[in-house]
C-alpha cells in the first residue's frame, strides 16, 4: 500500500509476487491490486504489473491542485497521470482508482471543485474519497503540513468532502 510497490525494481517486485504466491493462489483471486505512486511509474512499469497479474491499479491522486500538492511535498501534475493512462494501460485492467484526501493544506471547496473536473476527466472506474488523518506524533513528516498555516477545521473539511462527493455523482459515480 501507500505507492510502495512502485519503489521496487523489477525483480524485487517478481520476488514479491513469488512470495505471495506461495501464501495464496493469484489465479484463485478477484482482485490484486497495486497501490500506484505516479510519480515512480511510466507506462512500461503498468504493463510490467499486468504481466505479473496485477488487475486493480490504485492511484494516491491526494489532490490535483499545484499549491495542495507543493504543500504536501508531492508534485504530480495531472497532465502526468493523464500520460501513464493509455488504452494499453487502462486495457484488461479491472479497474483504475483514484484515492483522493480531504483535509490537506492550502485546500478549499473551490480546490476540490477543480481535482473533481481533472479526476472526471480522466475518467477512474472508482474513487475514494477520505479524510486526512492529521497524527504528527506517530508519523513526523506531517508537522510540515502546518508550516504554513492550520489544516481546513471540522466545518472546511465537511465542505470540501460534500463538494467532492457532489461533483462526482453529479458526473455519475455512484457513492
Amino acid at each position: 500500500g501507500g505507492g510502495s510497490p512502485t519503489y521496487y525494481r523489477e525483480n524485487e517486485f517478481l520476488e514479491l509476487v513469488s512470495a505471495i504466491q506461495e501464501l495464496v493462489n493469484l489465479n484463485e483471486i478477484d482482485t490484486f491490486t497495486i497501490e500506484i505512486d505516479p510519480r515512480r511509474v511510466n507506462e512500461e512499469k503498468l504493463k510490467f504489473y499486468k504481466k505479473c497479474g496485477v488487475n486493480r491499479f490504485s492511484f494516491g491522486i491526494q489532490d490535483f491542485d499545484l499549491s495542495v500538492q507543493e504543500e504536501i511535498n508531492r508534485v504530480q501534475p495531472f497532465e502526468l497521470v493523464q500520460s501513464l493512462l493509455t488504452d494499453e494501460v487502462r486495457s484488461g485492467i479491472k479497474a483504475i482508482n483514484f484515492d483522493l484526501l480531504v483535509g490537506l493544506p492550502s485546500q478549499t471547496e473551490s480546490t476540490m471543485e477543480r481535482t473533481i473536473d481533472k479526476v472526471v476527466e480522466l475518467q477512474p472506474d472508482e474513487v475514494q474519497v477520505m479524510f486526512v488523518h492529521y497524527k504528527p506524533k506517530l508519523r513526523k513528516h506531517m508537522t510540515r503540513m502546518v508550516r504554513n498555516g492550520p489544516l481546513p477545521d471540522f466545518y472546511d473539511r465537511k465542505a470540501i468532502f460534500l463538494t467532492a462527493a457532489e461533483g462526482l455523482e453529479g458526473a455519475g459515480y455512484a457513492r
